[in-house]
């Protein structure tokens, strides 16, 4: 996978097709004509799982005729992950004109539908997550979620939350400039040719010691949108596999209905 650049070329076209998405219960038209989406990888080796270039390349399609510029990023060759985060938002904001940035990591396996989906509640809804199970043998998800008389917060089909796991995550850049000009005394000057030296990046995936317990970096980014002020939300009826030794799927919806036998608040 290329690294993207400035001058990298952007798919795009003038014609659309309005498509029919379904988001929970309701089935929307949306027009995507004009966004611009990242997809940016964090794989430390360079590769991916042949279903995941095979859904992106199905990814770029729709996104084609649906009058979406879309573009990868791929950052490998290191193993310190909130490093590589960081620089990918760095990447993102500052040698790119990208509206919107979808995060997925190279041992998900997911549907091009999936980014559709969150792309076209992205304006609204400014950080959204899907989940991924653990590589656990029974299920178990990473969202925390914002609950009110014991109950979860919705808006839609979607589940507000405190934290999730940063594998499938969709970002505008409304939000990442708000929380890069709200933290600088997280800012630092990054070596290497990959990121732009006008610009400092911020360690806003640093993670950080919080009532005496070590929260890893997707907790700890969630904390900061948090403070400065930003909701976040998960879309339960997005289904991924998380790819360990075998491939771990289950359904989150389930899980989460699971544990709410009375259901979800409307």
């Amino acid at each position: 996978m290329a690294r993207l650049t400035r001058d990298s070329p952007v798919i795009s076209q003038n014609s659309y097709t309005t498509r029919e998405i379904i988001l929970g219960d309701e089935t929307k038209e949306v027009d995507l004509t004009g966004k611009k989406l990242l997809i940016a990888v964090p794989s430390y080796d360079g590769t991916v799982p042949v279903e995941w270039l095979t859904n992106f390349t199905e990814l770029v399609s729709i996104a084609y005729r649906n009058g979406v510029g879309v573009s990868i990023f791929a950052r490998k060759n290191s193993s310190l992950i909130p490093k590589v985060r960081d620089e990918i938002i760095h990447t993102f904001l500052y040698m790119t004109d990208f509206n919107y940035l979808m995060c997925i990591d190279a041992d998900i396996i997911w549907s091009p539908m999936d980014v559709v989906r969150l792309l076209a509640r992205s304006d609204e809804f400014g950080v959204m997550f899907g989940a991924y199970p653990a590589k656990k043998d029974t299920a178990w998800f990473f969202p925390a979620l914002q609950k009110v008389d014991g109950k979860p917060v919705t808006a839609g089909n979607l589940l507000k939350v405190k934290s999730a796991a940063a594998g499938f995550m969709m970002l505008n850049r409304e939000i990442l400039m708000d929380m890069y000009n709200k933290y600088p005394e997280l800012h630092y000057q990054a070596a290497g040719d990959f990121v732009d030296k006008k610009h400092k990046v911020c360690a806003m995936f640093t993670p950080i010691i919080e009532d005496g317990h070590y929260r890893g970096e997707d907790v700890s980014f969630c904390r900061r949108l948090e403070k400065a002020g930003h909701g976040m939300w998960v879309d339960p009826d997005i289904e991924l596999t998380h790819v360990g030794s075998k491939e771990y799927k289950y359904s989150y919806r389930d899980f989460v209905l699971s544990k709410f036998k009375e259901g979800l608040n409307k």
